[in-house]
């Protein structure tokens, strides 16, 4: 039988044993912590597809096959994460667009436009830009002013507030705030409207159309327009993904 100073020796141990396995990370954990660190990509991220609604659950579908916008030369941004700048285009040619700022940043980027032709607008104009997604949801906005109006203006982002493009003029696309937010795990369809010289316009998700505003031909198509809300995480917002621009 073991004295009492050698099963005090080995009871310590076994404490010291027993918790350091209760603190080893395991691979759940591992990935768990990877993964709110890693940047979004197109083909996993569950605010950046199409979404499914089964039992409560957001389910993760397959993304867009061909994105709307794509960022391929990113100028310098201001430390909140948005570029806005004046300038204007060079050599530019659909889907591919480059905008050259007053100080000499380039930024290019393709917006995916159903049934644009060429573009080689060369006027004064103005962007703004906005590039932050993460792995916990889309956060891209893009919106270029030539001359007196919105050329392009695309959005793909989660707010707390219903979105608008653009942003901070008068909308031409507008989502309609819920009058009742979704608790739990929810997944809800949110109106959207255009402003037109006629009225309001109704648009919905996959629809390409076509309207005039003081005068002007704009177009626009919806992906999708939801509100988002998941009880394990606390994470609820609204969704939009679309793009507006000028005929």
């Amino acid at each position: 039988m073991l004295s009492k100073p050698i099963q005090s020796i080995v009871l310590l141990a076994l404490t010291a044993w027993v918790l350091a396995c209760s603190q080893q990370r395991t691979p759940e954990n591992d990935n768990e912590l990877a993964f709110r660190s890693v940047p979004a990509t197109e083909a996993d991220n569950f605010l950046r597809a199409d979404t499914l609604r089964e039992a409560g659950i957001v389910l993760r579908q397959n993304p867009d096959s061909n994105p709307m916008f794509r960022l391929l030369q990113a100028p310098p941004a201001a430390p909140n994460g948005w570029y806005r700048a004046a300038g204007r285009l060079s050599a530019s040619v659909a889907p591919r667009f480059n905008f050259i700022s007053e100080k000499g940043d380039t930024c290019s980027f393709e917006l995916q436009i159903p049934g644009a032709g060429p573009a080689l607008d060369t006027i004064p104009g103005a962007l703004t830009l906005r590039a932050g997604s993460t792995a916990a949801g889309a956060d891209e906005r893009l919106e270029l002013w030539l001359g007196q109006g919105l050329r392009f203006g695309y959005c793909w982002q989660t707010a707390a507030q219903a979105l608008s493009i653009p942003a901070e003029q008068t909308p031409l696309l507008r989502q309609l705030p819920l009058r009742v937010l979704p608790r739990g795990n929810a997944l809800a369809d949110v109106p959207v409207e255009l402003r037109s010289d006629a009225g309001p316009v109704r648009l919905r998700p996959g629809e390409r159309r076509s309207f005039r505003w003081n005068g002007q031909a704009y177009a626009a198509v919806l992906r999708s327009s939801l509100y988002l809300s998941q009880a394990e995480d606390g994470q609820r917002g609204y969704v939009l993904q679309a793009l507006v621009w000028r005929e």
